[in-house]
């Protein structure tokens, strides 16, 4: 329904747990408490060793600093990087100098240096060991997600198969492409005696938790057909469920058409872009609507359905949004109208073809941002398929 969103860096901080930033921060200490030993190896002064001691620690805390400054964004960096200049300056004129032990030389000059190399075989060692643990922490995270996250693609394909139902009276084709791993789209197609139901459904954001809202839609929808009750009553009961299976922020759009044995067209939509009906007689598009809200935003909303009616080699087209806003170079929408110039141009093809000439022209037009599904009907059964 829109462009995925930009991933937060604040956001990825906030996921690690305290064990885990904890780790990091004993890490980043270590890792630059290094500093003092090697600042007083460079020039080592006849002080107390307790002083190289407090520069280590200085070095570390100010690491750490600087990380948790990073972490909610940069607005913290430039206080913290002059609260590190202060200090330091304050800290220079409080520490000793000392005389210098390189003229001196000496068992006092190896002692310190013993010591110094001895502080930095610590902290180093002591750096891998804590940065290994955040590491390896992150990684087992890391591959326990990725498990999940294949099998809800897996579920994701079992959910939205691609669709190709073929009766004596319709034929119809459909196709969902998720932008990520896990999509919101819903493609399907269910034969009731001599009647046919198509739809598609877009549920809003992207990711699992729009996956998993998606296979209640789907769940609810095929209860929904069992009854038999008509594509109105479908939408209102959509809306009365979802709004307790959801947060408050996810909706749902939905375009629904129930193909009778007269040839009449029940069609319906919630929050969705029109049905595109071609009309082979004429070799025109008529776009199919009925202006309403999207399923699961208000629970008292009320819901119509509208009929038409279908000639055999007739076609009704469904697609999501994720198909007419690609935009291309010059910031130019797929649209509407260039959907229905491709179904124009490929309409004695089967339904099959035309989801994949649609598809192929949208690819063509620019990159996709958002899933993108569609389902075409043919009426007339077999003919043309």
């Amino acid at each position: 329904m829109a462009a995925p969103p930009h991933i937060d860096k604040r956001h990825l901080w906030r996921s690690l747990s305290l064990v885990a930033l904890g780790r990091l921060l004993v890490g980043v200490f270590f890792i630059f408490a290094t500093l003092g030993f090697v600042i007083d190896i460079f020039d080592p002064r006849s002080t107390s060793f307790a002083w190289v001691l407090m520069w280590c620690a200085y070095s570390g805390a100010v690491a750490v600093l600087y990380v948790l400054a990073i972490a909610p964004g940069p607005k913290m960096f430039v206080p913290v990087m002059i609260g590190q200049i202060v200090s330091t300056v304050l800290l220079s004129r409080v520490v000793p100098h000392g005389e210098s032990l390189i003229a001196a030389g000496g068992p006092p000059l190896q002692h310190r240096l013993t010591l110094d190399g001895v502080g930095v075989l610590i902290t180093v060692i002591a750096a891998w060991v804590w940065v290994a643990s955040f590491v390896n922490r992150q990684a087992l995270d890391l591959v326990l997600a990725t498990f999940e996250l294949t099998i809800a693609q897996g579920l994701q394909a079992d959910l939205v198969p691609t669709v190709s139902l073929a009766t004596p009276r319709v034929t119809t084709a459909g196709q969902s492409i998720p932008s990520s791993q896990m999509g919101g789209d819903v493609v399907d197609a269910v034969g009731l005696s001599d009647e046919v139901v198509g739809y598609v459904a877009d549920v809003s954001g992207h990711g699992i938790a729009a996956g998993v809202l998606m296979a209640v839609v789907k769940s609810a929808v095929r209860m929904h057909l069992l009854t038999s009750r008509s594509l109105s009553a479908l939408l209102a009961d959509l809306n009365t469920v979802l709004p307790a299976l959801k947060d408050a922020a996810r909706y749902a759009t939905l375009a629904a058409v129930r193909v009778r044995s007269d040839g009449s067209v029940d069609y319906a939509l919630a929050g969705h872009l029109p049905i595109l009906h071609f009309r082979r007689r004429t070799r025109s598009i008529a776009q199919l609507t009925t202006p309403q809200l999207a399923l699961g935003m208000f629970p008292d909303a009320e819901y119509v359905s509208g009929t038409t009616t279908a000639e055999p080699g007739d076609l009704l087209v469904l697609v999501t949004d994720g198909l007419t806003e690609v935009v291309n170079r010059a910031d130019e929408e797929f649209g509407l109208e260039r959907i229905g110039d491709t179904v124009i141009a490929n309409a004695d093809r089967p339904p099959s073809d035309i989801v994949a000439a649609l598809l192929a022209a949208v690819r063509r037009h620019g990159p996709q941002a958002d899933d993108q599904s569609v389902l075409v009907l043919r009426i007339g059964g077999h003919h043309g398929a």
